[in-house]
């Protein structure tokens, strides 16, 4: 530029232009980096968000499968102290599920098989001709009482015996009010042998 006349040359004036346009070219690319991490960061969070309702999901799952085993091996060791065994199963299965479980018991499926020794039959069959007594309920109502620990469910529970103890419950999978797994069900279930 010359100062004396305050006139700009055709080279500087070529010059300043082709400056100002690199400056416009970067700094539109940094609002595509800007663009494209906001468009990635969505994806990756909804992808996290997804991990950690699985990881809930998981951790009901296991907390179900603990409590079914508790509540199995609690009923095998309380054959002859006990009136109303499905109850038992159903008192120590709420006691050790998880907040929303026990927030919910409504949604609790319970199913009792009590099967004999080898070669014998239950007292009290719950089919015609049956060798085994099953038992099904729902809730915190899960009962089979008898008046006596020698008749009804009680007596099924035989010494050297079997006790499978199945729990459901259904869980839910949803991510920003999508259920992914709206028929979804975590089942646990538990063979303990009779004391």
């Amino acid at each position: 530029m010359d100062i004396r006349r305050g006139k700009v040359t055709t080279a500087e004036a070529h010059d300043k232009a082709h400056r100002s346009g690199r400056q416009l070219l970067a700094a539109g690319e940094q609002g595509q980096a800007l663009l494209e991490f906001a468009l990635i960061s969505l994806v990756l969070f909804l992808i996290l968000i997804g991990i950690i309702q699985f990881g809930f999901v998981l951790n009901n799952y296991l907390a179900l499968t603990s409590a079914t085993a508790i509540g199995a091996q609690q009923v095998s060791e309380s054959r002859g102290q006990t009136l109303d065994p499905c109850n038992v199963v159903d008192q120590a299965v709420i006691a050790q599920t998880p907040f929303n479980v026990t927030a919910n018991q409504s949604g609790l499926q319970f199913s009792m098989v009590i099967n004999p020794p080898s070669g014998d039959n239950v007292p009290n069959p719950t089919t015609t001709g049956g060798s085994n007594a099953s038992y099904t309920g729902s809730g915190s109502s899960f009962s089979c009482s008898s008046g006596l620990t020698t008749t009804g469910p009680p007596a099924n529970l035989l010494p050297n015996g079997t006790l499978t103890v199945t729990v459901t419950y259904p869980c839910s999978l949803v991510v920003y009010g999508i259920n992914f797994a709206p028929s979804c069900l975590l089942t646990a279930q538990t063979l303990e042998v009779i004391q």
